[in-house]
């Protein structure tokens, strides 16, 4: 049972829908004749929501085609593709006049974002007069998620074809975008998997890989990296071209409390967030809670598990966009698709039993009634037990967006004056100071990743312009080049909160990231300026241009190690037949000083292809006289990395981040190392990322998990591994996979962190400062202090006597409070504690990454602790 690529299933496939694919395929969706809208069932030969049917991502892609062409309340607009090729639709449903003049709505609601460009107050009533409710939905950026996209066909056939007063109120007064699937290649991944095993032995087993090829459940955490293809999409879309005013995001959630969550949310606020979109979000989700109310449907929570606090999580991302973000969970059922089955209790007359229902999304449910069976003011209708069922969902689904779409046509010069007032205050608030900009200096460690946080903040929409001259803010000398980010602008809360320190206030826990500062975890300086400066300015665009230079004379080329791109570089090199070497110590090199690890390449041959390096990843590159290299590759690594089945997120990321910087890392599964006797011959490193040693020996042993799927490198494994790494090979462990170097190879480590009480130490989601000693290889370009993000992560300390010479410590806590951002319990149980490691074994290395130097593409700056031991597997 291998997983293939989804193609169409042929099982309830109709004529309609083949005759329909095929003209897909034949021919653009927009040249498919007008005609009446058929029912989902018609298309699917079933009911949307019936239990153990799913439509597929490309049935529901063709039901999209079908009602553009079908009526003009509805156009399909292909944003791009998805990571793996798949069309990335954005459904945008209004009434028939408003399609027609769909640019000047668009515009309207770009001017109420934009205050600067309404100068009076007659203009602004009359373009609130005028102007319509852009209301964002996305779905299922979890692919297993799936109830919401399934409900997606019955929503569209509504609102294309229903002549109700309720219906015309909707679209002639909100500009619905619909983003049915925000992880369409996971979504066909889901459901391809769920046809094959449904009905045999294996029904209900794990889908084998992640399902999104990089990032499995996290693309939800991509809300401000824009690291994925997906999320730059929705990027342009929401910061660049719609501005929505309201933007709901649904999702799923376990299944043994609560039936949905809705807004509003648990605390604590986040201070850059305008009341008046907290109190939106709350009003809109009563709505929402009043129609579920009104349908007889129980169980909507509220005000509990999910917070208001912090950026990451998709649509409350547009909370600092003064976007009334809000977000919804339902309760999952089995399988995907099959009912759940649990016993009806009592209500409770007291507390008791568990709260709510959140957390991940949960396959199987318990044999006994809800936990959670006590009303209050939040959660007034307790859902008591029963069968719950993938109908359900989509009915529950159906109801809140129909709810949130009536309230926000019923309520439409409410919001978009509200949202402009936002708005007007948001600009009004960076113009006062505190801070009036933000600066980032273009010469930096890593000057090249400097450009890259530059696009990074451009596709969250902030406005930033180039210093054409040099000038003087708070009190300081800037040069030309040095990068403002004026305050005075409408997504000022979003560049406030997403560049300085977050101090979380509560001594309780936080539910997820406590502090996500990007200029610290990308190891960029930004500098904060109270008071009004001037300065002459250009805007930058999408992003800033590449600054590129190769100086001097010589055949010897210098590329700088404190670039994490000198390493694309190198790689690149190598692949192209030139010997690159490594500079043990600094070196003077055109009046500045490079770090030990600076690349050497050599010969009038190599000028060429460093120069196009240098131009296409913007690096200075200096050309020397000779220069003698203490570290010669002779070709690229070839990097392996593990991939169990059944997915692992941290391997997903590796992958991406090695992928992004040219390592072509091989994928590797159980059987390609318990069945091979010489590793060495393959590969110069091996990566576990976040395995654990338990999972890595016995894999999936489920009878439900198909055979090839089964099992992981047994004690086999273990011996090639252990000769891998004798014979010359590096492994190199990150986070829960130290174990394998602390359990299998009796590397003399120990977690100081296992065993202490969380009421003593936690740290859920900071970002904390190491000391770095850049002097040793596997450190080599790094700064003398780093910023790590710290999510219930390990630290090592010596166990037992250790010989100093196998050992080389790059990383290590300091003894003061390493919090920079977040929240941080019990500090002093980091002290000293060790955070990257080298350990000689045999002819080889062992690399002990403990903290997750490339967690979720977001920590630029501890990036080379992972790149120089993956480069160095082949020094002589």
């Amino acid at each position: 049972m291998n997983l293939l690529p989804v193609s169409v299933r042929t099982r309830h496939v109709s004529g309609t829908l083949v005759v329909l694919l095929l003209a897909l395929v034949l021919s653009p969706p927009l040249q498919l004749e007008a005609q009446t809208l058929i029912t989902p069932e018609e298309h699917l030969g079933f009911p949307v929501g019936t239990d153990n049917e799913l439509a597929h991502w490309d049935e529901i892609l063709a039901y999209l085609h079908l009602a553009d062409a079908a009526t003009d309340r509805i156009t399909v607009d292909i944003l791009g593709q998805s990571t793996l090729g798949r069309d990335l639709p954005l459904v945008i449903v209004t009434s028939e006049a408003n399609m027609a003049d769909l640019d000047r709505i668009r515009t309207i609601n770009q001017r109420l974002y934009d205050p600067d460009s309404i100068t009076t107050e007659a203009e602004a009533q009359r373009l609130i007069a005028e102007g319509k409710v852009v209301v964002a939905v996305t779905l299922a950026i979890h692919a297993s998620e799936i109830g919401s996209t399934q409900m997606v066909l019955d929503a569209v056939y509504r609102l294309a074809t229903e002549e109700s007063p309720y219906i015309r109120n909707i679209l002639d007064n909100v500009v619905l975008l619909l983003f049915p699937c925000l992880n369409p290649d996971g979504q066909a991944m889901e459901v391809e998997w769920f046809d094959q095993t449904f009905g045999t032995e294996y029904e209900g087993a794990r889908l084998p890989t992640l399902y999104h090829h990089y990032v499995g459940h996290d693309t939800n955490r991509d809300a401000y990296m824009f690291s994925q293809v997906e999320t730059r999409l929705l990027g342009r879309v929401l910061y660049h071209e719609w501005f929505p005013e309201v933007w709901l995001d649904e999702h799923q959630m376990g299944n043994r409390g609560a039936r949905i969550f809705i807004m509003p949310a648990d605390g604590p606020p986040n201070p850059n967030v305008d009341p008046w979109i907290y109190r939106t979000a709350g009003l809109l989700g009563f709505a929402q809670a009043l129609a579920l109310d009104e349908a007889g449907k129980p169980g909507a929570v509220y005000g509990q598990t999910y917070t208001y606090w912090w950026q990451g999580a998709m649509g409350w991302t547009g909370w600092w966009h003064n976007m009334a973000g809000m977000l919804s969970e339902l309760a999952s059922v089995n399988n995907l698709a099959s009912p759940v089955e649990t016993p009806v209790g009592e209500l409770q007359l007291q507390p008791g039993g568990e709260r709510g229902g959140g957390g991940g999304y949960a396959r199987t449910a318990g044999g006994s009634p809800p936990r959670d069976r006590y009303p209050r003011v939040n959660y007034l209708v307790p859902w008591q037990g029963g069968r719950w069922t993938l109908r359900d969902i989509v009915d529950y689904e159906l109801i809140i967006t129909f709810a949130l779409l009536d309230a926000c046509a019923d309520m439409r010069e409410n919001l978009l004056s509200g949202i402009r007032e936002v708005n007007r205050r948001t600009v009004e608030k960076g113009r006062a100071g505190n801070p009036w900009a933000i600066l980032v200096p273009a010469d930096q460690h890593d000057e090249p990743t400097v450009a890259k946080f530059i696009s990074i903040l451009r596709m969250g929409g902030i406005e930033i312009e180039r210093a054409t001259a040099p000038f003087t803010a708070g009190g300081e000398a800037y040069p030309e080049g040095t990068y403002v980010i004026p305050m005075a602008q409408v997504f000022r809360n979003y560049a406030k909160d997403l560049l300085e320190p977050q101090v979380y206030p509560s001594t309780d826990a936080p539910y997820d990231v406590a502090g996500w500062s990007l200029g610290m975890q990308m190891g960029i300086e930004t500098i904060f300026v109270d008071d009004a400066f001037t300065y002459e300015g250009e805007a930058i665009g999408d992003a800033p241009p590449l600054s590129w230079g190769l100086f001097g004379e010589g055949n010897t080329f210098l590329l700088d190690a404190r670039a994490n791109d000198s390493f694309t570089a190198a790689l690149r090199l190598l692949r192209a037949g030139h010997t690159v070497g490594r500079l043990t110590e600094p070196v003077a090199a055109a009046g500045s000083e490079l770090p030990a690890g600076t690349f050497v390449v050599s010969g009038s041959r190599a000028r060429a292809d460093v120069e196009a390096a240098a131009r296409d990843l913007g690096l200075a590159v200096h050309a020397v006289g000779r220069t003698r290299a203490g570290v010669r590759l002779d070709r690229a690594p070839r990097v392996a990395l593990y991939q169990a089945w059944g997915g692992n997120m941290e391997e997903g990321w590796t992958r991406y981040v090695l992928d992004t910087f040219d390592f072509e890392p091989i994928t590797i599964h159980p059987a390609d190392i318990r069945d091979r006797t010489d590793l060495r011959s393959s590969y110069d490193a091996i990566i576990f990322a976040g395995d654990r040693v338990r999972t890595v020996l016995s894999g999936q042993t489920g009878d439900r998990t198909p055979e090839e799927y089964r099992g992981g490198i047994e004690e086999s494994g273990i011996e090639a591994l252990r000769e891998f790494v004798d014979s010359g090979g590096t492994l190199v462990l990150i986070g829960g996979a130290t174990q394998i170097g602390t359990e299998w190879f009796e590397v003399p480590f120990e977690n100081m962190l296992q065993g202490v009480p969380r009421d003593s130490f936690y740290c859920p989601g900071s970002v904390l400062e190491v000391d770095v000693d850049p002097s040793v290889s596997m450190a080599w370009g790094m700064p003398e202090r780093a910023c790590v993000m710290f999510a219930s992560d390990q630290v090592f300390a010596p166990a037992g006597g250790v010989d100093p010479e196998a050992m080389q410590v790059a990383a290590r806590f300091g003894d003061e409070d390493p919090l920079r951002s977040g929240w941080l319990r019990g500090p002093g149980y980091l002290a000293g504690g060790i955070g990257a490691v080298t350990w000689s074994y045999g002819d080889g290395r062992i690399v002990l990454l403990p903290l997750r130097v490339q967690r979720r593409s977001q920590t630029h700056g501890t990036f080379k602790l992972l790149f120089n031991p993956l480069l160095n597997s082949v020094k002589r």
